[in-house]
């Protein structure tokens, strides 16, 4: 990790191809629609998806090329998109350290700005001329799609959500995506399905731990830490792992004094911190952060019978960085 970025020396000029590409899919004739795009994009952002796949693809041989760079830009496109569309259904007002598009623009700017990138996103991919590609890209996003509303229709009914589909909800909205980074590195390589299939999953689980590490930063870390709004989960009453863990760990009596509170509770003025204390009092943040630590694990068994080279040290390096980071 590089000044914030999920960087490798191996890839550090691939990146920057796949930077003059997003700038130039986030131009448009639409003065509104570029300078929406060229906001968030120009706030800065791991690259996480891009290096899964440059990494993937050198892991499987292919090392250059400009289908890679393209393809990889097509997936952050998409989770650019996905950021300026979860903001608007978080009511988001910062954005890595920054205000959040929505609340310079509005709601219906930031949306109409998210679709266009997605469709920017989908036309990169087509220009590849490759089915199989467009398959797994379509498959992608219906599954973070599917994510998202799961989640929403668990904020109607919190106290019904449970452990299973809280993972669920998780390895659909965040981990497909990179999942899928993973698999078209793979497949842009031009490997065997054993390969393809390792690699996804090792890009599942280091989406999962990658997520789960958010969730947890949520409910620990400052808004200046991460570089965003804390405490949306609780205020959007989205019932994440380490509010289930800790009324998991929490004795029966205080449970079930809590799940009472909780399912009246509605915070006044951002005040999150009885919710936050009881995680705290409970183990939640710890017990979610070692529940990264074992996909992390399951990432890196996931390609250990890959030759060990720097591609391959680089992504066990970065699943490392999915459960060990601050922001």
């Amino acid at each position: 990790m590089q000044n914030g970025k999920a960087d490798s020396p191996l890839i550090s000029e691939d990146l920057r191809l796949v930077e003059e590409e997003l700038e130039k899919n986030c131009d448009s004739p639409v003065e509104l629609s570029r300078s929406i795009s060229s906001y968030i994009l120009r706030s800065g952002g791991k690259r996480l998806r891009p290096s899964v796949l440059l990494l993937s693809s050198g892991l499987c041989g292919l090392k250059e090329g400009r289908e890679r760079i393209v393809c990889a830009a097509a997936l952050e496109l998409t989770h650019i998109a996905s950021l300026l569309h979860d903001d608007v259904i978080d009511n988001a007002s910062m954005r890595r350290g920054r205000s959040s598009s929505n609340s310079v623009w509005g709601n219906s700017c930031s949306v109409i700005a998210g679709d266009s990138l997605l469709i920017n996103a989908l036309n990169i991919i087509l220009s590849c001329e490759d089915l199989r590609l467009a398959k797994i890209y379509c498959a992608a996003a219906k599954r973070v799609i599917d994510g998202v509303m799961t989640e929403i229709m668990g904020e109607k009914n919190l106290m019904n959500m449970d452990e299973n589909t809280c993972m669920h909800i998780v390895e659909e909205k965040t981990a497909s995506l990179i999942e899928c980074c993973a698999v078209m590195g793979a497949i842009l390589a031009g490997s065997a399905n054993g390969r393809t299939e390792a690699l996804g999953g090792y890009g599942r689980n280091l989406g999962i731990a990658f997520q789960l590490t958010d969730d947890a930063l949520d409910y620990c870390a400052s808004s200046e830490q991460i570089g965003k709004d804390t405490g949306l989960d609780i205020q959007g009453a989205k019932m994440t792992l380490p509010l289930l863990k800790a009324i998991s760990n929490a004795p029966l009596k205080v449970r079930a004094d809590f799940e009472k509170r909780l399912h009246d509770f509605v915070p006044e003025d951002g005040d999150t911190a009885p919710v936050k204390r009881f995680v705290a009092d409970y183990r939640g943040v710890e017990d979610t952060f070692e529940t990264a630590k074992e996909h992390v694990a399951k990432a890196k068994k996931a390609i250990s019978f890959f030759p060990n080279d720097g591609y391959k040290q680089s992504l066990l390096t970065l699943a490392d960085f999915a459960a060990e980071r601050n922001h």
